[in-house]
């Protein structure tokens, strides 16, 4: 069961469980608002002089904006597949929210009721919108299923958890590819600002990096595109830049092409005389030595004799 901090003291800290009921913490280093895991035996109801001195403190705390509530927004997560959709959090990461990006997204969840996600942890939420996508069709190809989420949240590294969290339990459907990634508020804004969600906005910037000309890119253009369609566009453009950087040397090999032995180093047009490997000091330097003192006498004997 999980628990948020409410209020902390010297030697204790008070946390309210998410149903409704408060406890006391007698050991460890709490902040307000942090969330925290408890035993069920550990979740003992506190008397009601101290349980209602705790709700008062709670009170105070929504008046000066210290701990926001059961109901207030904590964080916002995405799941794309052609469907967007968006389910805001709590603190206790619960449904407080749901909507629809797009008409797809729309058109899912009139099909699931609100009691069904509402109030739902969101990694069971999300299993819902899945079953339902999987009912209308999407997903249920051999491979290519594409699932795109994101997660942000008041922090990074929560947020961070949270897309972690996500991406392994949607990755333990089956023929199902999730990736999941932590975003900041402000991705969030520009990804708003331009009509998607910001999970399907990462996948648009990645294409867009990919692209043979990124300057002209248009974002809006891809907007409407499944995440299955962006992600293939992508691995086509990988694999098309791979095969126009392709060099001489990448065919070395193949059909019976000779390897030059040092691919990638130019050739070289030194004089220098060539090294022994069995003594690469010595030897052929002291050959060469003595070649040339000997062609050198003769040279000069020439010279003497005319």
């Amino acid at each position: 069961m999980r628990a948020a901090i409410v209020e902390t003291h010297r030697t204790y800290a008070v946390a309210l469980l998410e149903s409704g009921r408060f406890i006391k913490l007698h050991s460890g280093q709490y902040e307000v608002g942090q969330t925290v895991a408890v035993r069920e035996k550990r979740a003992r109801t506190r008397s009601m002089l101290t349980a209602y001195a705790s709700l008062a403190a709670v009170l105070l705390l929504f008046v000066v904006g210290g701990y926001k509530g059961y109901t207030a927004p904590y964080g916002l997560v995405s799941l794309d597949v052609n469907p967007s959709i968006e389910y805001t959090i709590n603190i206790f990461d619960r449904v407080i929210g749901v909507n629809a990006v797009n008409g797809d997204g729309e058109a899912i969840l009139n099909q699931i009721s609100n009691k069904e996600l509402l109030n739902a942890s969101i990694g069971d939420a999300v299993d819902r919108t899945i079953a339902q996508l999987q009912e209308n069709g999407y997903l249920n190809e051999s491979d290519g299923n594409y699932v795109m989420l994101s997660a942000n949240s008041v922090s990074e590294t929560r947020a961070e958890k949270l897309a972690v969290a996500l991406e392994n339990r949607v990755n333990t459907h089956a023929n199902l590819s999730a990736e999941s990634v932590a975003v900041s508020n402000d991705e969030v804004e520009q990804a708003h600002s331009l009509g998607t969600s910001a999970g399907k906005l990462v996948l648009i910037e990645r294409l867009k990096a990919a692209s043979e000309d990124p300057d002209s890119f248009d974002e809006s253009e891809w907007l409407g595109e499944s995440v299955r369609d962006i992600v293939r566009a992508t691995q086509d453009h990988g694999n098309s830049g791979k095969n126009g950087n392709k060099t001489d040397d990448d065919s070395c090999g193949v059909d019976g092409e000779d390897c030059p032995d040092n691919p990638g180093l130019p050739p070289s047009t030194s004089n220098a005389p060539s090294v022994n490997p069995d003594n690469p000091s010595n030897e052929n330097r002291s050959d060469n030595a003595s070649k040339n003192k000997s062609d050198k006498s003769s040279s000069n004997n020439s010279s003497n004799a005319r």
